[in-house]
C-alpha cells in the first residue's frame, strides 16, 4: 500500500498544487481515516475510463488526477503515430461538478502534446461525444461524466475511433502510461484560451447538432398508425437530456410533453433525487406525481449524462408501473423486428447483440423472424465491440440490448 501519509504531506506542502487544494487537505489533518481514503492508492485507469468522488487526492477525481489522464491518452495517441495525431480527440460533458474544467483542460493538455482537439459549446449527452468521434473521424474521444452516480463523484470515459468505449488494450495503454508520469509538473499544456485562439482546439460546429438529430430521426422505422396525441412525461434527472430529447420529441410530432419542472434544468447537486439512476423506481416519483396530474400514458427518465433510459406505463388500473431493462428489451425487440419484417426491409444476415446477463424473451422473438442471436459479457464497450467487428465484416447489427441499459443500433451507434 502507499505510505498515504508522506504522500499527503507532499500534496499539502508542494506549492505546485493550487491554494484551495491545499486548503482543503488542510481542513483533513486530524481526520487520519479520510487522509487514508484520499491518498491510499491512485485512481485506477480502466475501460471505463477514471471514475471516484470529486476532492484533493491521489483517490479522487480532480484536475491532477484528471491531468495524468488526459497526459497518458495524449502519449497513447502520438503512440499511434502521426495520423492518429492529426486526426484529434472530440470532447464533451456533463452537468457535474468539475465537469467543464476537466474537459477544458484535456483540450489544453491535448494542445500541449500537438494533439487536434473539439470539445462541444456546453452540456451535451454522452451519445453526441460517440456521434462526434465518428463524424469529425477523430482517434479517441473523453466524455467528462459519473453518468447515474451520485453528485459527490465525476468520472472521465475514454473512446477510441469506433466512437464505443475503450477495450483492454487501449486501456491498458492508457494506463501504463499514467503509471510513468512521476511529477504533474511532466504534464505538458498550453492555457485553453490560447488552444482556441491557434485553432489546434476547436469548439465543434452547431451542424453536428443538428446532423446527430437528423441521423436518430432516420431510424424512424414507421410513422403510419402511430398515436402522437398521447401524453408523455419526461424527467431528464437535472441532467444533459432536457433539449435534445424534447427536440427529437417534437420534430417527431409528438406535442404532448411535459417536463418535470423540478427536474428539468441542469443540476450538479440533484437535489431532488439524490441518486439520478433511472433504473431506480423512486427516480420517478416526481414524474408520477405529474403523471397523474396530466393524465400521462408514458414516463420516461433519462440519466444525467443520457445514456441511459427507463419506463413507467399505466396499468389497467391507472397506476404507473416501472419497467426494468428486460421488459423494455423485449418490447423494442418486438416493435423494430415485427415491424421491420412487415415492411420487408430487414437486413440481410440480421444479428441481436445482447448481454450475457439480459433476459432471454429477446432471444425467442428474434428467432421468431429468423435474427441469430449473440450474446457478449455485460458492458457498453462488449456490445459495441461486436458492433465494431460487423462494422469491419460489412454484417449488419440490427439491435442491441443490455439488461438495465437500451442501447438501439442500426447497422452502427
Amino acid at each position: 500500500m502507499i505510505d498515504y501519509k508522506k504522500v499527503y504531506e507532499e500534496w499539502l506542502n508542494n506549492e505546485f498544487f493550487d491554494e484551495n487544494t491545499r486548503k482543503d487537505l488542510l481542513s483533513i489533518k486530524d481526520n487520519e481515516e479520510e487522509i487514508k481514503d484520499r491518498f491510499y492508492k491512485v485512481l485506477e485507469f480502466g475501460t471505463a475510463g477514471l471514475r471516484g468522488k470529486l476532492g484533493a487526492g491521489t483517490n479522487r477525481m480532480n484536475k491532477y488526477m484528471v491531468s495524468k489522464a488526459a497526459q497518458a491518452l495524449a502519449n497513447t495517441i502520438i503512440d499511434h503515430g502521426q495520423e492518429a495525431i492529426e486526426r484529434g480527440v472530440a470532447l464533451s460533458y456533463d452537468v457535474r461538478y468539475g465537469s467543464k474544467e476537466f474537459a477544458e483542460l484535456t483540450c489544453s493538455i491535448m494542445a500541449g502534446n500537438g494533439i487536434k482537439s473539439y470539445i462541444y459549446k456546453g452540456i451535451r449527452p454522452t451519445p453526441m461525444c460517440s456521434y462526434a468521434i465518428r463524424k469529425l473521424n477523430c482517434i479517441a474521444g473523453v466524455m467528462v461524466t459519473a453518468s447515474h452516480n451520485p453528485q459527490a463523484y465525476n468520472g472521465y470515459k475514454a473512446y477510441w475511433k469506433e466512437g464505443s468505449q475503450i477495450l483492454d488494450d487501449i486501456a491498458n495503454q492508457i494506463s501504463a502510461h499514467m503509471d510513468k508520469i512521476e511529477k504533474f509538473e511532466d504534464v505538458k499544456l498550453i492555457p485553453f484560451e490560447d488552444a482556441i485562439k491557434s485553432g489546434i482546439a476547436k469548439y465543434i460546429d452547431d451542424s453536428v447538432d443538428e446532423d446527430y438529430k437528423k441521423e436518430v430521426l432516420n431510424l424512424t422505422i414507421n410513422d403510419e398508425n402511430i398515436d402522437k396525441d398521447i401524453k408523455v412525461v419526461y424527467t431528464p434527472l437535472n441532467g444533459v437530456g432536457n433539449l435534445p430529447v424534447r427536440e427529437v420529441l417534437k420534430r417527431r410530432g409528438f406535442e404532448n410533453i411535459f417536463v418535470v419542472k423540478e427536474q428539468e434544468l441542469p443540476d450538479p447537486e440533484f437535489t431532488t433525487v439524490g441518486y439520478p439512476n433511472p433504473e431506480v423506481p423512486k427516480a420517478f416519483l416526481y414524474s408520477e406525481k405529474l403523471g397523474k396530474e396530466v393524465g400521462a400514458d408514458i414516463l420516461i427518465a433519462t440519466d444525467p449524462d443520457c445514456d441511459r433510459v427507463a419506463l413507467e406505463v399505466k396499468d389497467k388500473n391507472g397506476e404507473y408501473v416501472f419497467l426494468n431493462g428486460n421488459r423494455i428489451g423485449a418490447l423494442l425487440s418486438y416493435y423494430i423486428f415485427s415491424q421491420r419484417h412487415a415492411l420487408n426491409n430487414l437486413p440481410e444476415n440480421p444479428v441481436l447483440v445482447k448481454s450475457i446477463v439480459t433476459g432471454d424473451l429477446s432471444r425467442a422473438i428474434a428467432k421468431k423472424y429468423g435474427i441469430e442471436t449473440v450474446e457478449t459479457l455485460t458492458g457498453f464497450k462488449n456490445i459495441c465491440g461486436k458492433t465494431n467487428e460487423y462494422d469491419v465484416t460489412k454484417e449488419k447489427i440490427m439491435f442491441s440490448d443490455m439488461k438495465k441499459v437500451l442501447v438501439f443500433a442500426m447497422v452502427h451507434l
